[in-house]
């Protein structure tokens, strides 16, 4: 029996790699041959799932944290493709902070500090930010203005506080012919980003209104459907690299599901099984684990889940085992759990 896995990261426990490292190792003494293929949506993790699939050329660049800190980012080139992963740069684990004062300057900085190091397209994730800027921070590090209404220049790095006094943006992007693609974990449009990513950004019910009003006064002043799908990525970071520099934005698992093969490796497998943190029934649109449950099913093989927590979905999938705590020894039990189940559903 040819089993595949195909989980995305389990948050900050376990990263999509490593799991299948144990998954892999588990399934080998349950007499299971488990085929590993981990997977991302665009967030934290991105470039590591990237790695996992083939070589790539990895270079460190210093930017600016979320809080102006400097952090330290890596982004990968793969057949002459830039991959960026914001959660590197504004990601919500460099501040436990409320996300009205990060600032998504730091990604402005990577963009162009990739793009004067070498010609081609960039992909950039935009999963797990710390963010809700709406973008405004890196539109200044890209070599954009921001004044106010009383035509004054908005000071650097503009953040969340900032979208109330927005009026105009203006100026021309620093990485001119720069080709992008986003890959969005969500397809969240502009308006709703606020009170979607609200426990993330940890925003109060005042922050909430304050955000959404100051988004949809950017849409207005940057002349995008507010309703694009995907828009509210990042905190409206996906919005306004759509409206300024006319990137794409797809769907991150998808997106991911092609560059890595994904529907070549189900083909192969008997059985599959996805994994990531948290399995809802909001959690399927957009996420790995919705992706892997689609193409196992168009593909007639049964699906399995492994999970820390389910509150949904479950009837979406063979079985669904979860693991109650981050520890390696809860994750390895519900494996071996896991394992038993295929094992039995399949004799």
């Amino acid at each position: 029996m040819n089993v595949l896995y195909a989980p995305d990261a389990y948050g900050g426990f376990v990263s999509a790699p490593d799991a299948v490292e144990r998954f892999e190792q588990i399934a080998a003494e349950a007499g299971l041959f488990a085929t590993g293929h981990p997977m991302s949506n665009g967030g934290d993790g991105l470039i590591d799932v990237l790695r996992a699939h083939g070589p790539v050329e990895l270079h460190g660049f210093e930017v600016s944290g979320p809080r102006g800190d400097v952090v330290f980012a890596t982004a990968a080139r793969r057949r002459g493709v830039w991959w960026i992963e914001a959660a590197e740069v504004i990601g919500h684990k460099l501040t436990d902070e409320s996300g009205m004062d990060a600032s998504s300057y730091g990604l402005g900085e990577l963009l162009k500090r990739v793009a004067h190091t070498a010609p081609g397209p960039i992909m950039v994730g935009l999963g797990d930010t710390a963010t809700i800027d709406g973008g405004l921070g890196m539109l200044q590090a890209l070599g954009f203005s921001l004044r106010d209404q009383d035509h004054r220049t908005i000071s650097t790095p503009a953040t969340a506080r900032d979208l109330s006094r927005l009026s105009r943006v203006h100026g021309s992007p620093q990485i001119p012919g720069a080709v992008i693609r986003v890959l969005c974990d969500v397809t969240t449009p502009l308006p709703m980003a606020p009170e979607v990513y609200r426990g993330q950004s940890r925003l109060s019910d005042a922050d909430v209104i304050h955000c959404a009003s100051g988004l949809s006064a950017l849409a207005s002043i940057l002349q995008l459907d507010p309703e694009t799908p995907g828009g509210g990525a990042g905190g409206g970071i996906g919005f306004t690299l759509a409206a300024i520099l006319r990137a794409g934005l797809s769907p991150g698992a998808e997106l991911m599901a092609k560059v890595t093969g994904l529907s070549h490796a189900i083909d192969e497998a008997d059985v599959v099984i996805t994994g990531m943190s948290t399995l809802d029934n909001l959690s399927l649109n957009g996420s790995v684990a919705g992706e892997v449950q689609r193409r196992a099913r168009s593909a007639g093989c049964p699906v399995h889940a492994l999970v820390r927590q389910a509150t949904g979905a479950s009837e979406d999938f063979v079985s669904v085992q979860q693991f109650d705590e981050d520890t390696t020894s809860a994750f390895d039990a519900a494996a071996r759990g896991l394992c038993s189940v295929v094992t039995s559903t399949q004799s």
